[in-house]
């Protein structure tokens, strides 16, 4: 049973280089089974996450505390406190997958056996959304769907340039 935990040790190895848009990442991937298992997919993704920061000015009720530090009205009509502009920060993290390639779909991967994969990811040559507001950092992902066991994902980082 422990089996189904982690079924397979995966290996994902690529030149560590620097990459552009538009290019192929040539990736070897091995599996070495522990058990028998059942793949229903084995892929490898390049998963773009970006980081930016947006500042905007938003107008706040200027309070008017009281002698007690409670904020007062008038009473009897509608008291509207007069605005001031506050500065406000909000930090943005996204990610996706950016580029794809599936290099094994629907095998049997019997106990003790070792096997290599080779598979090309090629980079799509478009610049991640909101890009220029921030940084930018990637990531190789071998994702290997397992039937009746817990999936296993490798990542490993890669230096992708946008110009």
């Amino acid at each position: 049973m422990v089996f189904r935990l982690r079924p397979l040790d995966v290996i994902l190895n690529f030149e560590d280089r620097s990459y552009k848009l538009g290019e192929t990442i040539s990736c070897n991937v091995e599996l070495d089974a522990r058990a028998d298992v059942d793949v229903r997919e084995g892929r490898i993704d390049l998963v773009c996450q970006v980081h930016w920061a947006e500042t905007y000015t938003v107008m706040v009720p200027a309070a008017r505390p009281s002698r007690s530090g409670a904020v007062v009205g008038l009473t009897g009509s509608t008291y509207i406190p007069p605005s001031v502009p506050k500065v406000v920060s909000k930090d943005h993290k996204e990610s996706y997958i950016h580029s794809s390639v599936v290099f094994l779909q629907d095998a049997q991967l019997q106990s003790t056996s070792r096997k290599t994969y080779q598979a090309k990811l090629e980079i799509q040559p478009e610049t991640p959304d909101n890009a220029d507001k921030g940084t930018v950092s990637w990531s190789v992902v071998a994702a290997i769907d397992i039937a009746r066991a817990r999936d296993i994902n490798k990542k490993q980082k890669v230096r992708v340039t946008l110009t």
